[in-house]
């Protein structure tokens, strides 16, 4: 997904006149705008997960208090790997 927002992105910017360009700015929003919606899909369903199993299995493992917290673990965990 990646891959094809930075290819949209350089769609964008290249000059092909005419109604190619306007596909490429179209790509480019899509690509965006899927990429925001998984993000926040991932976290809203990870949040549940989270509290819904993590604290019963483990008793160090306190709830999370919103969906932010779950996408910082996800950049801590993209970092780590």
């Amino acid at each position: 997904m990646l891959k094809d927002l930075c290819r949209a992105g350089i769609d964008c910017v290249s000059t092909v006149p005419g109604p190619e360009q306007k596909m490429g700015y179209k790509d480019l929003v899509a690509s965006i705008l899927a990429f925001i919606l998984a993000i926040i899909i991932i976290a809203i369903i990870g949040k549940f997960i989270w509290n819904m199993v993590m604290p019963q299995l483990f008793t160090v493992v306190r709830p999370v208090q919103n969906c932010g917290q779950i996408i910082g673990l996800l950049i801590l965990v993209s970092i780590f790997r």
